[in-house]
C-alpha cells in the first residue's frame, strides 16, 4: 500500500477482498468512500513586537489578550524588551502555554549580552513551592543560549518525572548579534525540532503534550524556574506562541520574513461551511495577511478574483461569506 498523504485528500477509494470459501471464488467490494487528511494547523495565539507598551509597564500581544507585566529592571526600548541580567524578566499570564493544546511552536528573535551559564530566553513552569515561589523548578519547560557546556539548550521536563525532551545546537550563540530561534514540539508527531536562523539543528523525540504542562503558572521571559540561576542579560525582538507545530516551509518563510513583518502567519487551513445560499469561509487569525481569492477554472490561464481578507475576524477567524452562483469556483488564501 502507498504512503497517505495530505495530497489524497477528497480522493475516493474503495477496498476490495477475493477470498475462497469452499472452492469458490468470493470478492467483495466496498462502497468508494473519501479520504479525509488530518492535519496539524498552526495558529499563531500571542505575539509580543514590543513596540509599545499596554499601559503602564505592559507588554502588549497584538494577537491575544495576554499582555505581559514588566518586572524588575525590565524596560521596552527601539521595539526590544531590554533585560538587565540583574532582576528582570516579563511575567506572562499562567496557562499560556498548556492552552496550546498538545502541540505547540515557540519563535523568537534576541540578542545575548553574555554572562553566567544557565540563565533562560524563556522558562515555562512552576517551581517546587508554588507560583512566584524561592524553590527550584519541578515542571517546566526552557531554552538557554548558555548551559554548563557553553552551547545552547532546550529542555522539556514535566510532570515531574525527568527531562523528557532535550535539544542541544552545535556551537556558541554570538554575543550582541540578534539571532532566531524557532521550537517547534509536536506530541502528536512524538517530533520536538530546533531550529537558529531558519535551519534545523537538532532534533529529539517527544514523549508528553503541552497540555500536560498543567501547573504553567510561572510563564516567564528572561528568569528561570531555579533559585541560583542568573537572569537573561540582552534584548528580545520578538516572541510568538503558536498552537500546532511548524513545518520546515513555514519556519523558513516566517524566518525570511523577519520579525517585524505584519502579521503574515503560517499557511492558513481553510474552513467551509454552507449557509443558505452562501458558503462562509474561516481561516485562523494566527494566519494573518492572506486574502481569499476565487476563480472558475485552475491552471495557466486561470483568472483570480479578489474575495476579501476576512476583517474583522470574528471568534477567533478571519471570515469571508461567498454566494454561491450556480458555477464552479475553486478558491485559494493568497499573501
Amino acid at each position: 500500500m502507498s504512503a497517505v498523504t495530505a495530497a489524497d485528500a477528497g480522493a475516493q477509494f474503495a477496498v476490495t477482498v477475493s477470498n475462497t470459501v469452499g472452492g469458490t471464488p468470493t470478492t467483495i467490494t466496498t462502497p468508494a468512500a473519501t479520504l479525509t487528511v488530518a492535519s496539524d494547523p498552526v495558529s499563531m495565539k500571542h505575539r509580543y513586537s514590543f513596540s509599545d507598551a499596554a499601559g503602564g509597564l505592559k507588554a502588549k500581544d497584538s494577537v491575544g489578550t495576554a499582555d505581559g507585566d514588566l518586572t524588575g529592571g525590565a524596560r521596552i526600548v527601539a521595539g526590544n524588551l531590554v533585560l538587565d541580567g540583574v532582576d528582570s524578566y516579563l511575567n506572562l499570564p499562567n496557562g499560556l502555554v498548556s492552552s496550546l493544546g498538545d502541540n505547540g511552536t515557540f519563535e523568537f528573535w534576541f540578542s545575548y549580552d553574555g554572562g553566567p551559564v544557565w540563565s533562560r530566553v524563556f522558562d515555562f513552569g512552576t517551581k517546587a513551592d508554588g507560583e512566584d515561589g524561592v524553590g527550584d523548578g519541578v515542571d517546566f519547560i526552557f531554552y538557554t543560549p548558555k548551559n554548563g557546556d557553553g552551547i545552547p539548550r532546550f529542555d522539556a521536563n514535566f510532570p515531574d518525572g525527568g527531562d523528557t525532551t532535550t535539544l542541544s545546537q552545535p556551537g556558541s550563540t554570538p554575543l550582541g548579534t540578534e539571532y532566531a530561534v524557532t521550537l517547534t514540539y509536536s506530541f502528536t508527531g512524538n517530533t520536538a525540532r530546533l531550529y537558529t536562523n531558519g535551519v534545523l539543528v537538532a532534533t529529539g523525540g517527544v514523549s508528553k503534550p503541552l497540555s500536560a504542562l498543567t501547573d504553567d503558572n510561572n510563564v516567564w521571559l528572561g528568569r528561570s524556574q531555579f533559585q541560583g540561576d542568573p537572569y537573561f542579560a540582552g534584548k528580545i525582538d520578538e516572541f510568538r506562541f503558536y498552537s500546532g507545530a511548524m513545518t520546515p516551509t513555514d519556519v523558513a518563510t516566517s524566518f525570511a520574513a523577519g520579525p517585524d513583518a505584519s502579521a503574515v502567519g503560517p499557511t492558513p487551513t481553510l474552513t467551509i461551511v454552507r449557509d443558505g445560499d452562501t458558503v462562509v469561509v474561516t481561516w485562523p487569525v494566527g494566519s494573518g495577511g492572506y486574502r481569499l481569492e476565487g476563480s472558475p477554472t485552475l491552471g495557466a490561464g486561470a483568472v483570480w478574483t479578489d474575495l476579501g481578507d476576512g476583517t474583522p475576524p470574528s471568534g477567533g477567524n478571519f471570515r469571508v461569506v461567498v454566494p454561491i452562483s450556480g458555477t464552479a469556483l475553486f478558491m485559494r488564501a493568497r499573501h
